[in-house]
């Protein structure tokens, strides 16, 4: 479904048809037909984003502010607090985003695009009778960066790689290994249908037969830890290369650097 669509679903009036680079947030402040803006605020400030229960986080940067009341002349009735919060969050998931935290009228939600991150706070009122959206375009963290950087990489060439800090010779995960792999996990999860090969690579040092064996060994570690993370084992693979594809020459240690490696290939 394309964005129309989605405004359509929503019975909006009046908003921009799309996320665009200059970050527009308009596509995450609807306005439903029954509702009139009685308030609009648009300034730096501060969101203090729940993330659970009494857990929030201070979120600074470009803040948008709109409050809707339901026009009692067009409806009497309108949305309860539950309908107009599962819509937004079907909304929401149209552009890849999700529902952070929900508790009785308030819900928080969190969209990246476009390397920046849109924090959203949902409150109702009156059952209904009224919401306000507040929105703030804030930097992207590492975490999500690097996961915004995989989706991309994915659709658009379709290969990412990656650097774990194997022990030589070995295919444990290192400890520092753990937050890629949660990432990954969370953006297979995020997109039911994507579907890797997991591929180790190494460089020249040591046997060929050897290389293949250990390479294959590192890609199946990858695949497991994905698994244990609750990605289906029916949308991945994995497979080793040993030296057979290198990156670049093996015969300077950069060279070997970039060849020992795990890709990340769209099927």
């Amino acid at each position: 479904m394309n964005f129309f669509g989605v405004l359509l679903g929503w019975g909006i009036l009046s908003v921009s048809t799309a996320f665009s680079q200059s970050m527009n947030v308009k596509p995450l402040i609807p306005k439903l037909r029954s509702y009139n803006i009685v308030y609009n605020e648009q300034k730096a400030d501060q969101l203090l984003f729940a993330t659970g229960f009494d857990q929030f986080k201070r979120i600074e940067g470009n803040k948008t502010l709109v409050q809707f009341e339901l026009d009692k002349f067009v409806d009497s009735r309108g949305l309860s607090s539950n309908q107009l919060i599962k819509n937004y969050e079907s909304l929401v998931k149209k552009f890849g985003g999700g529902l952070v935290y929900q508790y009785d009228n308030h819900a928080t939600f969190k969209v990246n695009k476009f390397q920046k991150s849109f924090y959203v706070t949902l409150e109702t009122y009156g059952d209904g009778k009224g919401y306000s959206l507040a929105v703030v375009e804030a930097a992207m963290e590492p975490g999500d960066l690097f996961a915004d950087n995989l989706l991309k990489e994915l659709n658009q060439k379709g290969s990412f790689s990656l650097y774990f800090n194997f022990k030589s010779g070995t295919a444990q995960l290192p400890p520092d290994a753990e937050t890629n792999i949660t990432t990954i996990a969370e953006v297979l999860l995020k997109n039911p249908d994507l579907k890797i090969s997991i591929e180790g690579h190494t460089d020249n040092v040591g046997s060929a037969e050897m290389n293949k064996r250990l390479s294959e060994q590192r890609a199946n570690s990858v695949m497991h830890a994905l698994i244990k993370k609750g990605v289906g084992a029916e949308r991945l693979k994995a497979i080793g290369w040993g030296d057979e594809k290198p990156l670049a020459s093996n015969t300077e240690e950069s060279g070997r650097q970039k060849n020992r490696r795990v890709e990340l290939i769209k099927i």
